[in-house]
């Protein structure tokens, strides 16, 4: 079995964990694949195969992600269309979606290598601006359309199958997937969607008129946004690390992936669990 390892080089759990870590998988004969960038850090004195990130996901059979949430999201990006299985080890604080703390990845070493966890398909959503569509964006939560550097709201004119929905006069706009559901989407307002289930959130960041609430659509739709001017410069973001700005007029096509995130779980992990383990759910 091939283990390709990815991690936030920023938490020093990370290299604690990981060396007992390589020990313990190569002494069963599997072969770990190390990001580059993580191998120099580590120092490693019998390192293990090193690629750049993005070889990565072309021979791993599972994808080992050391951080928080943001990094899972980033790894999730990488995997991309390669659709590898992709493992969580929380390094962080609330790690939502990572799969196990760090201090329990030792004693997992077994199901990890024997395949002994289930695999939960996460949809993904892409997304094409206009007069680029070589080069798509991914995103596994969340696409964020929002104003730059100014505190005027943005006017974002909005399609679904090229029919009009509404021009949208907000602060910014979120299209999210069931997995974002419980991200930038919750803090908005929006609503909770089971994350393996099919279907596209479209949530206005504090609109300008109250009627403007969240909206899900089916997951087989197109949705495109655009903005013309006078409104301030906008920006596309994908899961809030990757950012470009858009030129007035451009349109932003966003749907459904043609592949999908495919998450690690052990048994025994239920998704309203994790609503009152990490979200407090229900809470006074």
């Amino acid at each position: 079995m091939n283990i390709g390892i990815v991690g936030n080089l920023g938490k020093a759990n990370f290299r604690e964990v990981l060396p007992p870590f390589l020990d313990a998988v190569r002494a069963r004969g599997a072969t770990v694949i190390l990001d580059a960038d993580a191998a120099r850090v580590l120092g490693l004195k019998k390192p293990p195969d090193v690629l750049p990130a993005a070889e990565i996901p072309k021979r791993a059979d599972l994808v080992l992600s050391f951080g928080g949430d943001g990094t899972l999201l980033s790894t999730a990006r990488l995997v991309g269309a390669h659709e590898k299985p992709i493992l969580g080890v929380n390094l962080g604080g609330l790690g939502y979606l990572t799969e196990i703390p760090y201090d329990s990845l030792i004693e997992r070493v077994d199901d990890i290598l024997s395949g002994r966890y289930e695999i939960q398909e996460r949809m993904m959503l892409c997304a094409q601006v206009e007069g680029e569509e070589d080069f798509p964006h991914i995103a596994l939560n969340e696409f964020v359309l929002e104003r730059s550097g100014t505190p005027r709201m943005v006017s974002l004119e909005t399609t679904i199958d090229g029919k009009t929905l509404t021009t949208y006069r907000a602060d910014g706009l979120i299209v999210a997937t069931p997995t974002g559901s419980t991200g930038y989407n919750l803090s908005v307002g929006g609503p909770i969607l089971e994350p393996t289930m099919q279907g596209i959130i479209i949530a206005p960041i504090c609109p300008h008129s109250l009627t403007m609430r969240p909206l899900v659509i089916g997951a087989d739709r197109t949705v495109e946004i655009w903005f013309v001017e006078p409104s301030p410069p906008v920006h596309l973001v994908a899961d809030g690390q990757v950012s470009q700005v858009l030129d007035a007029g451009k349109r932003v096509r966003i749907k459904k992936a043609p592949f999908v995130c495919k998450l690690a779980v052990f048994a025994g992990r239920v998704f309203y669990d994790v609503l009152g383990k990490k979200l407090h759910w229900g809470q006074r």
